[in-house]
């Protein structure tokens, strides 16, 4: 009898970490809504003389199916918006942090309200790019 008494109890406790796990998890999707959207601002060179340029920057940040994010980087030029390319990114809600990895370095941006604000890094660690976007309006 003793033996089904802490396996029940066992089996008590399990239940109750996974219920926690996956309500933890649900609320970092719901969390992450908070970045998804269309942000627009400056991207700044911060390293001088370099090949790095001024851009006008338009970020797309989406969340799919599974709950991923990607940030799809857009510069404007002529007033037209050109793909850059596409990054896989996390955030990290209770540091209000959108991390993008490059690759060859990564971005890291903070929400403050409707605005980002943050950097691009090169691996080494040097602040690459000052990054400040707001949030745009749904059309």
């Amino acid at each position: 009898m003793k033996t089904i008494s802490s396996f029940a109890l066992l089996l008590l406790c399990v239940m109750a970490l996974f219920g926690q796990g996956v309500a933890s998890q649900a609320k970092a999707e719901v969390d992450a809504s908070a970045v998804v959207g269309d942000w627009h601002g400056t991207s700044l060179c911060l390293v001088k003389p370099s090949a790095c340029h001024d851009e006008e920057a338009l970020y797309h940040v989406r969340q799919n199916a599974s709950g991923k994010l990607s940030m799809q980087a857009d510069k404007i030029v002529d007033g037209q918006a050109q793909m850059m390319g596409t990054l896989d990114c996390t955030y990290r809600a209770g540091e209000n942090l959108l991390r993008c990895d490059l690759g060859r370095g990564y971005v890291e941006l903070t929400l403050k309200g409707d605005r980002l604000e943050g950097a691009m890094f090169l691996p080494d660690k040097t602040r690459w790019r000052d990054i400040k976007l707001r949030k745009e309006s749904p059309k």
